[in-house]
């Protein structure tokens, strides 16, 4: 695997330069967790899981694993491990107790709400722990970034509840931002400390495996849909756009369910790029004008289980400059 090249691609694509469409496989189990076999005795249904029951070093040869995989498959992936990807992370330290089931690992309520606040310390340990041992144990062949960490609506909508969050918004607009500013903050200090090593003078976002030249971080907030754009205009339009600033280059994960706040999203200048996630049963057809509308503005990321034909018609249809288009799942064979 020439990660030289790669990054060269990769900076082109956020130069709005490249000259055909970035193409990434992803393969292996759609429920991230299984795809590590140190993380087996977890996914128990309803096991209340500890921060002792996991070793990282543990999960050294699923990492390892991994990266062979990466160096056989073609593409453009910048092969980036991360933290354990299937671990609720900031809820973990937030207090909210974590669960496992048969297929991933989920955080519940809780009933100690301290927006903000690593309640539970040890959870960060572990989170530095892997960290460090990627750090230490990818010198000279890659770089960890950030894994799957949920933004501040989704942290208060888990902890509290979806369906409360919407009466809280309501009921008690003030308490709702105070919360959604302090999970905010803890999550911009993650995303700090997430950025670690360097390689080709640049960094590199974690999960889509995306080459940066310079720090990076990418956010969610999938409970955007459940929300009006009022709500949203009033709760999250700023708490994005500080997100936005977090770092050189940003990138803010979508849901098509959530698509109506795009149109607030292009708005946003600190805002790089835009990534858009085909959920099962959706159709590339009825997704292109609204991506077309993103890449007009903004670099587009795409990722799904994309049949080949979906793939052409992607091409096909989408001007290849700041668009990536990343092949999840059994599709990667095809």
């Amino acid at each position: 695997m020439d990660f030289e090249r790669r990054a060269q691609l990769h900076n082109e694509f956020w130069e709005r330069k490249n000259g055909r469409h970035l193409l990434g496989f992803y393969p292996g189990d759609y429920f991230i967790s299984r795809r590590f076999l140190a993380a087996k005795p977890l996914l128990v249904k309803g096991k209340l899981i500890q921060t002792e029951e996991i070793d990282a070093v543990r999960y050294l040869s699923d990492y390892e694993r991994m990266y062979k995989e990466a160096l056989t498959i073609g593409g453009d992936l910048f092969y980036t491990p991360e933290p354990m990807p299937g671990i609720p992370w900031l809820e973990a330290m937030s207090g909210f107790p974590v669960h496992g089931s048969v297929s991933s690992i989920y955080a519940s309520e809780t009933e100690r709400l301290d927006a903000g606040t690593i309640v539970c310390p040890e959870w960060l340990d572990k989170y530095k722990e892997f960290l460090a041992m990627l750090t230490l144990n990818g010198e000279g062949k890659y770089i960890c970034g950030q894994p799957i960490v949920r933004g501040p609506a989704d942290l208060l909508g888990t902890g509290i509840g979806q369906q409360q969050l919407i009466y809280e918004m309501t009921d008690h607009p003030e308490r709702v931002k105070k919360n959604l500013e302090g999970f905010m903050n803890l999550l911009v200090y993650i995303l700090e400390l997430s950025v670690h090593g360097e390689m080709f003078g640049g960094h590199a976002m974690g999960f889509y495996h995306l080459w940066c030249p310079g720090k990076c971080a990418w956010f969610q907030d999938d409970l955007t849909a459940i929300m009006s754009p009022g709500l949203y205009k009033e709760f999250l339009y700023d708490i994005h756009k500080n997100l936005a600033k977090s770092a050189p280059y940003t990138m803010m994960h979508l849901h098509m369910t959530s698509s109506y706040i795009i149109d607030y999203l292009l708005e946003i200048d600190d805002l790089n790029a835009i990534q858009v996630n085909k959920d099962i049963g959706e159709s590339v057809e009825t997704m292109l004008p609204v991506l077309k509308k993103i890449r007009e503005t903004k670099n587009l990321v795409l990722w799904g289980d994309f049949s080949p034909d979906e793939v052409k018609k992607l091409i096909s249809e989408l001007e290849p400059q700041g668009v990536y288009i990343i092949v999840f799942g059994a599709s990667q064979a095809a």
